[in-house]
């Protein structure tokens, strides 16, 4: 019964790997708009030779080197795609994946729990909406535990081990921007072991650490070193409450704190958390069982567990309260996997301590799967269907839009590949002028509109015009269409749909 039991488990953990590899090849097939930030990055990738890219991007964009050169390759060989830009985050989800079962089977904390931290793993709509984003975050995470394999595999021989370890992190150096918290950390394990007696020396360590310190500084010296966003991020950054405040007296310790504390958890479950009645209950559970594993691996002495999963959040905490690194679920989405390990391991710490025992694992398990069943694939902001629908109702030959402000850089995006058909007349087209300040975009200084500018944007409209907004949710696109109701003009339709609210009007002769 016993080997027919553990048989079972094993079996378990492929259809998770199975599962999930299914969700992001299904949500990288969905093909869902691309939005702001993804139409930047992706505008600079697709303008842009090889070499180019590697120079300071325009809009106000940061990327990796050798993210941007794997971006610009996938881009070149399908071209005029959002799924060019998107194969190399899928390509990373996958890598990710694999690397967190060999890791987590390395560690040897039982089938049963793998399964679970896998089921962790698929469940998140976070990790999954980032399997296919232009963005580099997934790659993070990539990085992170690619690393993590290299130091703990076995290898043949210390020369191997050394070389492995070295070409490791050059790599991670120049494919990530948190690469001085993976290596950190790695580096501690490392020494950790060699201190514990577990590993060699440290004298072929100090080799390695030299390595990586050698190309950490020529990958600085050649892209962050006077980089002209360097003060425009840390400004923006700081107003946006993406650093930690460690000063209780502060006005803006509590925001902060509130901040990166929803920060920790949402890039956990993002859906679920938002979706829930009580989001702070939610979080306040995925807390408790974050504590709990960390005292179930203090008490079973498995520092090496608690160095690895652990100390790269702390790490990043640390560097944000110095300014260095800002703090944003999308900017620890990294640290995910280690997250869910740690949660993983504090419901085996109540497991063990229940009289029902390992059945207590099954249903959160089954809770979490089946709601990411229920709200996929996902979908945000969708552009696409709200041009598709003005071009299917529309009989004119013209059509007259004003796109939102959340709208411009995606309407650029698709304008330049093609996707945007020659009937769509843009009314408000001089905000599509990405001129620059300091390197910013122009846009972004328009966020915040004052009542007369929306008047007066919108108040010498003819005839029958479209209005492409994100979310009637949200209070300026609320405010809007109070403006041009209040400007007399007559509303003719409406379609909302995932991010996208769509109205027509007759605004007279």
């Amino acid at each position: 019964m016993k080997k027919n039991y553990f048989t079972s488990e094993k079996n378990i953990i492929r259809l998770f790997v199975l599962y999930a590899i299914l969700l992001s090849s299904i949500q990288f097939i969905y093909n869902r708009s691309i939005w702001g930030d993804e139409a930047l990055l992706g505008l600079n990738i697709i303008h842009r030779s090889a070499l180019d890219v590697l120079k300071p991007l325009d809009y106000a964009q940061v990327a990796p080197p050798l993210f941007l050169l794997a971006e610009k390759m996938f881009s070149t060989l399908i071209p005029n795609s959002e799924y060019g830009l998107r194969l190399f985050p899928l390509l990373s989800y996958w890598g990710a994946l694999l690397f967190f079962v060999l890791i987590v089977r390395k560690q040897e904390h039982g089938r049963l729990y793998i399964a679970m931290a896998l089921a962790f793993f698929v469940s998140s709509h976070t990790f999954l909406r980032y399997s296919s984003e232009v963005k580099q975050y997934m790659t993070d995470a990539f990085s992170l535990l690619g690393i993590f394999w290299l130091v703990l595999r076995e290898y043949r021989s210390e020369r191997a081990r050394v070389c492995w370890l070295c070409a490791g992190g050059v790599v991670a150096v120049f494919l990530t921007n948190v690469s001085p918290i993976i290596l950190g950390t790695s580096g501690i394990y490392l020494c950790y072991k060699a201190a514990a007696g577990r590993e060699r020396g440290f004298g072929r360590l100090m080799i390695v650490f030299t390595v990586w310190a050698l190309a950490f500084a020529a990958y600085y010296t050649a892209f962050v070193h006077g980089h002209p966003l360097k003060g425009f991020m840390t400004e923006w950054w700081a107003e946006n409450h993406g650093f930690l405040c460690l000063n209780p007296f502060d006005p803006s310790f509590r925001t902060t704190t509130g901040f990166i504390l929803n920060s920790m958890f949402s890039v956990c479950f993002e859906m679920v958390i938002h979706a829930a009645k009580s989001h702070l209950v939610f979080m306040t559970i995925l807390c408790e069982l974050y504590l709990l594993g960390v005292i179930w691996m203090i008490n079973r002495k498995r520092f090496d567990c608690l160095i690895l999963w652990c100390l790269p959040l702390v790490l990043h905490l640390a560097l944000s309260a110095i300014h260095l690194y800002p703090f944003r679920a999308r900017l620890v989405l990294y640290t995910f996997p280690g997250m869910m390990m740690v949660c993983a391991l504090g419901i085996r710490y109540i497991a063990e301590r229940s009289k029902a025992g390992k059945w207590i694992c099954v249903i959160p398990v089954l809770m979490l799967v089946l709601y990411t069943v229920r709200n996929f694939p996902i979908d945000f902001r969708d552009f696409k269907s709200a041009i598709s629908y003005m071009e299917k109702t529309e009989v004119a030959k013209n059509i007259n839009v004003y796109i939102s402000k959340d709208y411009l850089c995606t309407y650029r995006y698709y304008k330049d590949i093609g996707a945007i058909s020659e009937r769509i007349n843009i009314i408000n087209s001089q905000d599509i002028e990405y001129e620059h300040i300091k390197g910013i975009p122009l846009t972004w200084l328009k966020r915040n509109k004052k009542d007369d500018d929306v008047v007066n944007s919108v108040k010498d409209c003819k005839g029958r015009n479209w209005f492409l907004l994100f979310t009637p949710k949200q209070l300026w696109h609320a405010a809007f269409k109070h403006t041009l109701d209040s400007l007399g003009y007559k509303q003719l339709d409406e379609y909302n749909t995932s991010g996208a609210w769509v109205l027509l009007y007759d605004c007279g002769e």
